[in-house]
């Protein structure tokens, strides 16, 4: 029994033996480290290739001549600089005077170009009023004498040539037939200048004819239809038949316009058998013109 206890215990003394030097082995790194991170500490290698030594140069003071030449060399510098922003303001002086010139060539071309235009517009217009055409109403005349005083209508041929050196397209006739009074005169105004009032009559026909210099053109109006009684009086005299009317047409220039005015007369009041009068022109502005 004795001998068991004392087999436990050299047992157990084994055991803790063998624990601690376990641990004391485990614990030997930590001073090898130690060692390690002391080492570099104890080796200094300043002044090496390693780690060379840092020398500071002090410059050696400079003499009097190389004083006097640092001197000079500002000077000239400075000199050269003052000079280049001389030439630089010249150079900006010039490329200012430049564009006042170019501005003043450039209003005087300006000027050049409006006369330019303004004498070739001239020209064209000086050319259209020398080389236009010009509408004239040159013969009115019924196209049945007879045929009026029988309750029939009023038709008219009109004869238009033209005068003038150019062209015209005539694009619209107007026409109106009107009885006035004996001893009246025409209205202020033509009728056809106001063809937009209720009250006034006026035929209106469109032509798109063209018209070349020196050649006539007929054409045929017919207006309204007179009573007996008109005709009576027209034959007696105390109405006065009147055909008025307007021309328009076009040329280079635009629109124009020739207007007529044309009274039927006979020779004598009643006319006498065979007279059947004649449409002839009133000396009238207003009412006879060439545009």
């Amino acid at each position: 029994m004795k001998l068991r206890c004392v087999v436990i215990a050299l047992a157990l003394l084994a055991a803790f033996a063998s624990d601690s030097w376990g641990q004391s082995q485990r614990k030997a790194p930590p001073r090898e480290e130690t060692k390690t991170t002391q080492q570099p500490a104890a080796s200094d290698q300043r002044g090496t290739e390693q780690s060379p030594a840092i020398v500071k140069i002090i410059p050696t003071p400079k003499t009097a001549e190389e004083t006097e030449s640092d001197r000079k060399e500002r000077e000239d510098k400075n000199k050269s600089d003052w000079w280049l922003v001389k030439l630089t303001g010249a150079l900006a002086l010039i490329g200012f005077l430049q564009l006042i010139v170019f501005g003043w060539q450039g209003v005087q071309l300006k000027r050049t170009v409006s006369v330019t235009q303004a004498a070739i517009e001239l020209s064209n217009k000086e050319f259209i009023a020398a080389h236009r055409p010009q509408i004239r109403v040159k013969h009115v005349w019924f196209t049945d004498q007879t045929a009026w005083r029988l309750n029939g209508p009023l038709e008219v041929n009109l004869d238009l040539v033209n005068i003038g050196n150019a062209s015209a397209r005539v694009t619209w006739i107007n026409y109106q037939s009107i009885l006035i009074p004996a001893g009246k005169s025409l209205p202020q105004r033509p009728p056809y200048d106001e063809v937009w009032q209720s009250d006034i009559r006026i035929s209106r026909f469109q032509t798109n004819a063209d018209l070349a210099s020196g050649i006539t053109l007929a054409r045929t109006v017919c207006d309204g239809i007179l009573d007996d009684q008109q005709v009576h009086d027209i034959l007696w005299g105390q109405q006065q038949l009147y055909l008025i009317g307007s021309i328009e047409y076009w040329d280079l220039a635009g629109l124009r316009q020739t207007a007529f005015c044309r009274r039927l007369t006979f020779e004598s009041y009643p006319p006498a058998t065979g007279d059947l009068g004649r449409f002839k022109i009133v000396e009238d502005p207003d009412y006879e013109y060439e545009d």
